[in-house]
């Protein structure tokens, strides 16, 4: 697994973009000031259709937070579907 790690972003939280090669899926995955695994948004197929969201902790995430992440995940995952980029 590939990942490409992104500076922290909003609140102590970051982004960081992971590919499964086995799978063929890609995921945005948002990881919190004490390098949890928060949540992560997956994509198969370069399908916007299939992506899924997956909580991975029981924890208080500011709901401005993940309104941020989600929309990180729709432009990043996003620009992999363009050819143009």
């Amino acid at each position: 697994m590939r990942k490409v790690i992104y500076p922290p972003e909003m609140d102590g939280y970051r982004v960081q973009l992971a590919s499964d090669v086995r799978h063929d899926a890609i995921a945005l995955e948002l990881w919190d000031s004490q390098e949890r695994l928060v949540m992560e948004v997956w994509e198969t197929d370069d399908d916007a259709a299939s992506r899924l969201l997956r909580v991975q902790r029981a924890v208080d995430v500011p709901m401005a937070v993940i309104n941020w992440f989600l929309a990180e995940a729709e432009r990043r995952l996003q620009l992999r579907d363009d050819p143009h980029r």
